[in-house]
This record gives structure tokens, C-alpha cells and sequence, in this order.
């Protein structure tokens, strides 16, 4: 009985002990100092690469930071706005920057693809492409000045291209935070409020689309 003690001890002394030293290392970070007991520091910057096409949408930039010490982390998501994160282990449960991309195929030439970017867990820009039968576009000058309207709109861009003779491809950008409200209601068909939502909640809307596939 003794001998199963020991173990149990070092175990439960350990974990105690990355809890003391994560738990003053998350204070000393949330107040601008640097940790006492990690020994790594990642910068990681994500949303910095720019598109074919797109290089007039500003593809904001931002900076994060993880500070590792022994069996916890603290992550400071965007070292901008401070929105720090404890947590035991290294492995992150949930990221600063993930995506959710739900397709819909309705054909080889006729798909639907809808890319969701969070960052911090918000919804950050919605990427969409569409690829079109050229038998659904009747008149292809007047479509491509329609379509590319959305490049005056602050926060988005678009492109348009015809594939080959049977496909037309176009892309649409919009980072949400910089859009307007009238400018989301002219895009989206909704209000602004109605795309702060989460990863899981847009798996949610498109649980009863069969055709939709989410991933």
C-alpha cells in the first residue's frame, strides 16, 4: 500500500506544482511581466499572407505569443487586444486561428464553397467560391461587372475567371471587422450582429443540408 502511496505523491506534487508555477506565470504575463518558469517563447503571426488577386484587400496581420513551462502554457491570442489563456498541457484545446471550410457539390462545375476564418474563437472573414456552369451565365460582360462591384466594398475583394468552356470560378474575400453595417446587410443579406458566431454554431446552421459538407 505504501509503495502505490509514493507514486501517487510525486504525481499529485507534480501537478500541484505546475499549477503554482502556471498559475504565477499567467499573473506576471496579464500584467506585462515576463514568466518566472517557461522555458520556451513561440511568436507565431498569422492572417500575413497575401492571395493571387487580392492584393488590395489588407490582410491584417496579427501577432500572437505561447509561453511553455513545464506541463502548462500561457498563450496571449493577439498581443494587441491581451486576451491571455492558462491551460495544463501543451497542447492547445482550442487555437487562436482556425478555419471551417463546408463545401456543397452539386455538380463538377457547380460547387459552392463557403471558408470561415476565426481568430480567438470570432468569425473573421468568409472566403467564397463558387464554380459556375457557363449555361447559368447568359451574358458574361454584364456577370463580371456585376460580380466585381464587390471590390468597392471596404474589406472585400473578388475575382473572376473563366475555367474552360463548361466552368466559370469566382472568388470572394470579406474581412467581417472591417466591413460596415450597411455593407454586411448589401453582401449578406444580414446584419452584423448575425456573423459574430462560432465554429460550432455554423456547423449547426448547415446540420439539416445534407448536400453541405462541413470540415
Amino acid at each position: 500500500m505504501n509503495i502505490l502511496r509514493i507514486p501517487l505523491i510525486v504525481i499529485v506534487a507534480t501537478i500541484t506544482l505546475c499549477i503554482i508555477f502556471g498559475t504565477i506565470d499567467y499573473f506576471r504575463v496579464s500584467h506585462g511581466k515576463k514568466p518566472l518558469f517557461t522555458y520556451r517563447t513561440v511568436n507565431v503571426s498569422s492572417f500575413d499572407v497575401s492571395m493571387v488577386g487580392f492584393e488590395d484587400i489588407v490582410l491584417p496581420k496579427k501577432d500572437s505569443t505561447e509561453y511553455y513551462g513545464v506541463g502548462y502554457k500561457v498563450s496571449i491570442c493577439d498581443n494587441e487586444t491581451k486576451n491571455y489563456n492558462f491551460q495544463l498541457g501543451h497542447k492547445q484545446k482550442e487555437r487562436c486561428f482556425t478555419t471551417l471550410t463546408c463545401t456543397k457539390k452539386l455538380a463538377e462545375n457547380d460547387t459552392t464553397t463557403f471558408e470561415y476564418t476565426f481568430f480567438d474563437g470570432k468569425l473573421y472573414r468568409i472566403t467564397t467560391t463558387l464554380l459556375i456552369p457557363s449555361s447559368q451565365i447568359a451574358n458574361e460582360p454584364n456577370y463580371e461587372t456585376k460580380f466585381m462591384k464587390i471590390n468597392d466594398v471596404p474589406g472585400c475583394g473578388g475575382t473572376f475567371n473563366k475555367l474552360n468552356e463548361t466552368t466559370y470560378a469566382t472568388t470572394q474575400i470579406c474581412n467581417i471587422f472591417e466591413m460596415s453595417d450597411s455593407d454586411i446587410e448589401k453582401v449578406y443579406r444580414t446584419n452584423k450582429a448575425s456573423l459574430e458566431l462560432t465554429r460550432a454554431e455554423i456547423i449547426e446552421i448547415y446540420h439539416d443540408d445534407k448536400d453541405m459538407i462541413c470540415e
